[in-house]
């Protein structure tokens, strides 16, 4: 998930959490130069589109984006959207 600003991260990672998904750990908490770079250039790519579709919704911290991965388990998933009755099988 990216998000907007760095110190909305925490606020929308809880709200995920609510509907099962799960904050992984940052393997690379020191990103290379080659891995910045690639996270400023999507954070360039987001605002582009975001201009393109609606330039009021661009804001002034647009390249402080924070990239931060979820996932949603498989367990929960079958949980949540399974067919009725229907169990997931056990890893």
């Amino acid at each position: 998930m990216v998000f907007v600003s760095t110190e909305q991260t925490e606020l929308v990672t809880r709200l995920a959490a609510r509907y099962g998904f799960v904050r992984a750990v940052d393997p690379t908490p020191n990103r290379t130069l080659y891995q910045r770079l690639h996270l400023f250039g999507e954070s360039i790519l987001i605002s582009m589109i975001v201009m393109s579709q609606n330039p009021g919704a661009l804001r002034s911290d647009f390249l402080r984006r924070d990239n931060v991965p979820v996932y949603l388990h498989r367990n929960e998933l079958m949980r949540r959207f399974g067919a009725p009755g229907e169990t997931s099988p056990q890893l």
